[in-house]
This record gives C-alpha cells, sequence and structure tokens, in this order.
C-alpha cells in the first residue's frame, strides 16, 4: 500500500510540476532533426547474380520551432523545415532542397497535446540541364505526449496526418499525404 501512495504522489508532483511549464508567458523551443547527415549507397542485383552500383545518396534535415504560451496550456508559434538531398552515381548527379516556414498552435491537456500548423515554401533542384523550381504548401496535425527529462525539457513524440502540395512551373501539381511519426526535442523557458 505504501508503494501505491508514494507512485501516486509523485505523479502528482510530475503532472502539476508539468503545469507550471505549460502557463501563459512560457517561450517553447524546439526542433527535430535526421540527428546530422545521412549517407546510403544503392547496390542492384542484376539477373546473372552480380551487383552494380546504384545512387549514393547523401541528406540532411532540420525543424527548428519556436512558440509561446499566449494562455495556459496554449502555444502559438512558427516553424521552420529545411531538407537537402544529393543522388550522385558514376554518370550523374541530382540535387534537391526544400524550405517551408509556417505558424501553428499547440494545446495541452497535462503531459499530452494536440497541434496544428501550416507551411508554405519551396523547393529546387538540379541535375545538371538546369535547375527546377516548385512552391510547396502543406498542413498537419497530431497528437503526442510530453516526456519530461527535466524541469524545463521533453522529448515529444507525435503521430498524425501530413498532406503537402507541390507546384511547378508549369501549372503541375503533385500531392502527397499520409500518416507521420515524429520525435521533437523541446525546452520550456518559464518567467
Amino acid at each position: 500500500m505504501k508503494k501505491i501512495v508514494v507512485t501516486v504522489v509523485a505523479v502528482l508532483l510530475t503532472v502539476t510540476a508539468f503545469a507550471q511549464f505549460t502557463n501563459q508567458g512560457t517561450l517553447l523551443l524546439g526542433g527535430s532533426s535526421n540527428l546530422g547527415l545521412s549517407f546510403l549507397s544503392e547496390k542492384f542485383k542484376l539477373s546473372g547474380g552480380d551487383f552494380q552500383d546504384g545512387d549514393k545518396i547523401t541528406s540532411f534535415n532540420i525543424s527548428p520551432q519556436v512558440g509561446y504560451f499566449v494562455i495556459d496550456n496554449l502555444a502559438v508559434g512558427a516553424g521552420l523545415d529545411f531538407n537537402s538531398t544529393k543522388f550522385k552515381n558514376d554518370n550523374s548527379q541530382l540535387t534537391s532542397s526544400t524550405i517551408t516556414f509556417g505558424p501553428f498552435a499547440r494545446y495541452y491537456f497535462d503531459k499530452f497535446y494536440a497541434e496544428g500548423n501550416v507551411g508554405f515554401g519551396s523547393s529546387k533542384s538540379d541535375s545538371g540541364n538546369g535547375e527546377i523550381k516548385n512552391t510547396l504548401s502543406a498542413w498537419s496535425i497530431g497528437g503526442g505526449y510530453a516526456l519530461l527529462l527535466s524541469d524545463a525539457v521533453a522529448i515529444e513524440p507525435q503521430v498524425g496526418y501530413l498532406s503537402s502540395s507541390t507546384k511547378d512551373q508549369s501549372d503541375g501539381v503533385n500531392k502527397h499525404s499520409g500518416i507521420f511519426i515524429s520525435l521533437t526535442l523541446f525546452v520550456y523557458l518559464s518567467k
């Protein structure tokens, strides 16, 4: 019985301690990344059993966010998403980069939260035959849970739905949508 009481008190203290970080006036700083660079190489198995080298792929992604709790439990802010990828093989090279920027709103229910955001931006790619530019738009909704690492730092996994649209120079449109899973590190700076 004593263990149950101690556990309940610890949970209540954690929820109470967390609530102060979602108070009006708190600054929310966070972001996610692919944690550095990815260096991948492809190999293809031919019908004769031999392998042929494919593309070498280098990619980098970073997505910082800044928010402010305008009222208790409700943070509004903006996020930036930057992605750069290079595909290279013996015969050719393709570089591609995208950047999007947009507002978000996040509401906390104790340690659980719901978030919605929109983004607008551009992409460009170059395969050596000239640069191609596109415009981007996206929106997402999701929810997650704040796993506190300390009084002011949390890792926040999120599951949600994302829809994006890319429009090229000839007004062709390419749409993508589906479920996503993300992991973000946030720091809460109170007054």
